[in-house]
């Protein structure tokens, strides 16, 4: 897969690979071996790109934490002014008529996020709640090949402000969230957990770079009939998932007008026999144990208190659940048997061209996101107010 296609998808919080294919028997482990000749995937080099933690990151990291400490005040005595948070109606109109994407109600935004199109939030500081104000944006050239150049009158309805108020950064702050007792150690510590992360992220995009080019490089001579229908109700109830999720009616629209349907199902049962051989070779399994420990640290995150209810609930195929945990520990098996090899960033990428169209997501919707403007549907302020 192209690097930069699985790192977008991997952000955008899609999970568009098939991980795990069955319905049926997907919790032992099988040996495919008579299907299947594994290139080598032991003592191998692992192309791996680590980022380094910058400024920029610890910065962002250390407002992410301030912001959980923010007081939020209703304004009542002042203007709207750049940090504030402000609800709003907006009707763009060109040439008098409204246009598609270009109104929304109730909508939340920060003033000076610079989320929106150029001058848009600078037109609303200034105003106060209760204010109603129209004003004109030129769209940039090109923008999307519709609006390219064109000017809309936008008709704002300023609801409410919100001003936010950030704890002050100092040694006497880090002291009460963390074990650091001046800014400096934090941010130093900061620094040592955001690399470790990064460090992970790579040594996981590198094994499934490698596992990606183990199965290219194997041989298949056919699969179980069985292992092929199970694969394949899996996808289908998978992509009509993403479909619902996406509101389109043709998984052509998330993957592209290249996907082949048939190609991507055979993949997704050459993978399973790819992991399921190398786990039956290696002697790796996953025990009731194992399961159980998996299910108690997620439910850690949920509001269920016992573990056999919160599988009852969130767990509808204990077999392929325990298969996405055996890929899992593969995964892990190929990291710790192959030699990691550090490169460069433009080395990593240097095959890559990345087109963003071959993602296929440009005229996609994303549903109940409503009150964050980087993401709002195709209806809503993204696609047309803001860039």
């Amino acid at each position: 897969m192209n690097k930069k296609i699985a790192l977008i998808l991997t952000v955008a919080g899609c999970t568009l690979l098939t991980f795990g294919c069955g319905k049926k028997d997907t919790g032992s482990v099988k040996d495919y071996s008579k299907y299947v000749e594994l290139a080598p995937y032991t003592g191998q080099t692992i192309d791996r790109y680590v980022a380094e933690v910058t400024d920029e990151d610890v910065d962002l990291y250390v407002e992410e934490e301030l912001s959980y400490g923010a007081e939020y005040n209703e304004i009542n005595d002042r203007a709207a002014q750049d940090g504030d948070l402000v609800v709003i109606d907006y009707v763009g109109k060109i040439d008098g008529e409204e246009f598609e994407g270009g109104s929304e109600e109730g909508v939340q935004i920060e003033l000076g996020a610079d989320a929106y199109i150029d001058g848009f939030e600078d037109a609303i500081v200034g105003m106060n709640a209760g204010d109603e104000k129209s004003f004109d944006i030129t769209f940039p050239t090109p923008y999307d090949g519709e609006l390219d150049g064109k000017t809309a009158t936008f008709t704002v309805t300023l609801h409410s402000i919100v001003e936010v108020v950030l704890p002050e950064y100092n040694d006497e702050y880090v002291a009460s969230i963390s074990d650091c007792s001046t800014v400096e150690e934090f941010e130093e510590s900061l620094r040592e957990e955001l690399q470790q992360t990064y460090l992970e992220d790579a040594q996981t995009n590198a094994n499934e770079e490698f596992l990606s080019t183990v199965i290219a490089d194997s041989v298949f001579n056919g699969y179980p009939d069985e292992l092929y229908e199970i694969c394949k109700t899996a996808e289908e109830s998978e992509n009509q998932e993403l479909m619902e999720e996406f509101g389109i009616s043709d998984i052509a629209e998330l993957y592209g007008e290249d996907y082949d349907e048939e190609a991507d199902l055979e993949e997704a049962v050459h993978e399973r026999m790819a992991i399921c051989t190398i786990a039956a070779k290696e002697g790796i399994e996953v025990t009731d144990e194992e399961y159980k420990e998996v299910l108690e640290d997620e439910m850690q995150y949920s509001d269920y208190l016992d573990v056999d209810e919160y599988e009852s609930a969130m767990v509808p195929d204990p077999d392929e659940y325990k298969y996405n945990i055996l890929r899992e520990k593969v995964l892990a098996f190929l990291g710790e048997n192959n030699v990691y090899n550090d490169i460069s960033e433009d080395e990593y990428y240097e095959d890559d061209e990345l087109d963003i169209s071959d993602l296929g997501l440009e005229d996609i919707e994303v549903e109940g996101i409503e009150e964050l403007p980087e993401e709002t549907s195709s209806e809503g302020a993204k696609t047309d107010a803001e860039e």
